[in-house]
């Protein structure tokens, strides 16, 4: 829907400056597990202080990237944060995943 919007010219009135787009992008958490369901969750430790015991919580995020035009905002790319496997050194971030998304976004 957004490339026929872009193509037919139809939020030209909209750019900035009369030739930028504004792109927000915000990264957002989805679902948060106490166990772990699948390879690709991202895991989250914490230490109770008190009684020294660590919790686990394992989530799910997501990079959105939105086109602002006015006052409406249209989703334009995701890109979830994911560990490619369960036994990864360091886990997947936004600025990984803002790299993949820009990539994406490029390509529209």
């Amino acid at each position: 829907m957004i490339k026929e919007l872009l193509k037919k010219r139809s939020l030209e009135s909209y750019r900035i400056e009369g030739k930028y787009w504004g792109v927000i992008i915000d990264g957002t958490g989805l679902h948060t597990f106490h166990e772990k369901h699948c390879k690709h969750c991202l895991r989250r430790a914490y230490t109770n202080k008190e009684t020294g015991e660590t919790n686990v919580l394992y989530m799910h995020h997501v990079l959105e990237a939105k086109l602002v035009v006015g006052d409406m905002v249209f989703s334009i790319a995701s890109e979830f944060i994911e560990n490619e496997s369960e036994n990864v050194s360091k886990q997947d971030c936004e600025l990984k995943a803002f790299d993949r998304l820009a990539k994406n976004i490029k390509n529209i």
